[in-house]
């Protein structure tokens, strides 16, 4: 591993990145920081400090807390809803590959309809019809992450489903 962070430190940086990312999106809540929402009128505009570590914005507002206040709030809507939408795809892909004909013939043509329907402009339709908020927000993401995975699992449940061992315990009468 040392010889291929040398290699790619860029690639070490960015792991850094995610990493921190990731821990401020989980323990963010956790740590003492200043509220992110809180107005400061005899501190904007300040440069980064140890007061402020990435200064203040034009409000008075920790750009920090901020930072770590919004690194919570996409890690929640993008776990959500890759969670959401990996599962119904993987459950539909599994289900289409298996039952094959119309049900199969029906998931892909949905599919490649959703493939080809711009994300934000159904992003923009769950807002006329739920308004916003984060869960509007999960629910879009959710769907245009739904078809991505159901292809994968389709053609791996056609290719498993046509194994010489499920023929075998086909002919010896198992469902």
């Amino acid at each position: 591993m040392l010889r291929l962070a040398r290699q790619y430190p860029l690639g070490v940086i960015g792991l850094v990145i995610l990493l921190g990312f990731v821990f401020f999106g989980i323990f963010g809540p956790y740590l003492p920081l200043r509220d992110p929402r809180a107005l400061n009128a005899n501190a904007y505009l300040q440069k980064p400090s140890a007061e402020h570590w990435f200064g203040t914005n034009y409000n008075g507002q920790d750009i920090f807390s901020r930072v770590v206040n919004g690194a919570r709030i996409s890690f929640e809507i993008s776990f959500a809803a890759v969670l959401l939408g990996g599962m119904l795809g993987t459950m539909i892909g599994i289900a289409a590959g298996y039952f094959g004909r119309w049900f199969d013939y029906l998931t892909q043509r949905s599919g490649e309809a959703f493939a080809a329907f711009p994300s934000l402009v159904l992003y923009f339709l769950l807002i006329a019809a739920f308004g916003q908020g984060v869960k509007t927000i999960i629910i879009a993401l959710a769907i245009s992450t739904l078809f991505g995975g159901n292809r994968v699992m389709r053609s791996t449940t056609i290719i498993e489903r046509n194994k010489a061992y499920v023929e075998a315990a086909r002919s010896t009468g198992a469902s």
